[in-house]
């Protein structure tokens, strides 16, 4: 008789029949997390790949959005059955299941089921998906900055591509008119750029994100994050470079909103570093002064001062565009072929037109409140504005009120995470980058417009998943 571990009495014949079994269950379990590690391992490599892949893909010979929605998606279902639920905020799994429920529901109603799907497979599944898996295998600090660069890097390729066709198209222009026009160094400069891009390309400048604004919004969200990075990677000179690049991209594409928005974030990263570390932050500062050097002029001044008072009087008035408050600002104006370049003023129109989209978004989303009309429907609806210029009224106005408090729940966990972390005086630098980049761009969208999606493109929600992880890291690894 032989004893086994448990005290058991056992002949021969069961005691064999137990060291089987037992080398059975063992071999089980390696082969079980073997097959886990690799998983991990591949997706590990293929979230890598995809912070680089995704920003590029208008550049590539062939779209692969679809593909990248498909592995995306297989990826998350996948790591869900193995690693079940992660640790985070309750506010994050509401958002989730109510946006969830709200995009369920409005596609139900929708005249255009098939259109929803697509649209809401970008901005809900693939978007929470990505943030999932970003939290279960990029763990640890290290492994969010390597994906950050990665992202921030694929996005510098667009940006330059972008940058170059709009500038040698306005210096052809001006050549062309015997009135050369410098390489902008100023805003005002800059923003005498931007005039002339919506006569040069009325469908966007190809191979870029489409609409100029489209990659202004991303730079809103680009911008703090590379700031904060400098503080976290060890690879600055590259951090550098491309905050660098994409800053005068942004700023050939010029943008009031963004403009803003990235003071107050990067003013945000200075008080957390301030009150964590007791630091001054020199490179901080000095992106704070060199923003105010480039809006050193008066007219630029002038700019924002009017945009904001012609916004404020039309939400009051409501008024049509041509009935728009004027601003002054300078813009290239048609010329004839041997007239010389001479500043005009031109009626700024986008705070009234803003204000009527806005409106406009209001009373579709009042008519189907509850039901919504259906993700990505909203440009057949209102033909003429074809967007409310606000994140927030557009959900409410597709995905209803379930919609609206789904997005809300997701844009107020930044901003309240971040007022968390500068009162207890969190030192996590990665984290609070992370919370001011995803502000930002929040703010972005809500006050000036900006989608997680655009065509099937999912280069804004991708990144601001690749954040909302970043901000759940719980370790600091290295930080200065």
């Amino acid at each position: 008789m032989t004893c086994c571990p448990n005290g058991r009495k056992l002949n021969a014949r069961q005691f064999r029949k137990h060291l089987k079994m037992g080398w059975e269950q063992n071999f089980r379990v390696r082969v079980q997390e073997g097959t886990k590690e690799v998983f991990d391992a591949v997706c590990h490599s293929v979230l890598l790949l995809l912070c680089f892949w995704v920003p590029i893909q208008p550049i590539l010979p062939i779209r692969t959005y679809r593909l990248v929605e498909v592995i995306i998606i297989l990826m998350g279902a996948m790591s869900f059955a193995i690693h079940g639920m992660v640790r985070v905020p309750l506010l994050i799994r509401l958002s989730f299941w109510v946006s969830l429920a709200g995009w369920m529901v409005s596609t139900g109603f929708s005249p255009y089921i098939k259109q929803s799907i697509d649209v809401g497979t970008l901005e809900i599944l693939v978007f929470y998906a990505v943030s999932y898996l970003a939290t279960v295998h990029l763990r640890g600090q290290r492994d969010l900055v390597a994906a950050s660069t990665l992202f921030a890097a694929g996005a510098a390729v667009i940006a330059v591509v972008q940058t170059v066709a709009i500038v040698q198209s306005v210096q052809a222009k001006f050549q062309a008119l015997s009135s050369p026009l410098p390489l902008p160094v100023l805003a005002s400069e800059f923003l005498r750029y931007k005039a002339a891009v919506p006569q040069l390309f009325p469908a966007g400048v190809p191979n870029s994100y489409g609409n100029i604004d489209n990659y202004a919004s991303l730079c809103a969200l680009l911008l703090p994050w590379l700031v904060g990075l400098l503080y976290v990677s060890r690879q600055r000179w590259l951090i550098l470079g491309l905050f660098l690049i994409h800053a005068y991209a942004g700023l050939v594409v010029y943008s009031r909103g963004v403009v803003l928005v990235f003071v107050a974030a990067v003013c945000a990263l200075w008080i957390f570093r301030f009150r964590a570390y007791g630091r001054l932050s020199p490179a901080i500062c000095a992106v704070l002064v060199g923003t105010v050097f480039l809006h050193a002029d008066f007219k630029m001044v002038s700019t924002f001062v009017g945009g904001v008072t012609s916004f404020v009087s039309a939400m009051g008035a409501r008024p049509t565009a041509s009935e728009a408050p004027s601003v002054r600002i300078e813009k290239a104006e048609e010329y004839e072929e041997n007239e010389k370049y001479e500043k005009h003023e031109k009626y700024d129109k986008s705070p009234a037109e803003r204000a009527q989209a806005l409106s406009t978004g209001i009373s579709i989303g009042l008519m189907s409140s509850m039901m919504g009309v259906g993700f990505g429907t909203y440009p057949t609806i209102d033909t003429a504005l074809t967007s409310p210029h606000s994140l927030a009224v557009l959900r409410f106005a597709e995905g209803g009120l379930l919609g609206l408090i789904g997005f809300a729940m997701l844009a107020v966990y930044a901003p309240f995470r971040l007022l968390q972390v500068l009162k207890l005086r969190e030192k996590h630098m990665l984290v609070a980058t992370c919370l001011c980049a995803i502000s930002a761009f929040m703010a972005k969208a809500v006050i000036f417009g900006a989608n997680f999606s655009v065509s099937s493109n999912f280069v804004w929600g991708f990144g601001v998943a690749l954040c909302l992880a970043g901000s759940l890291c719980e370790r600091e690894e290295h930080a200065s």
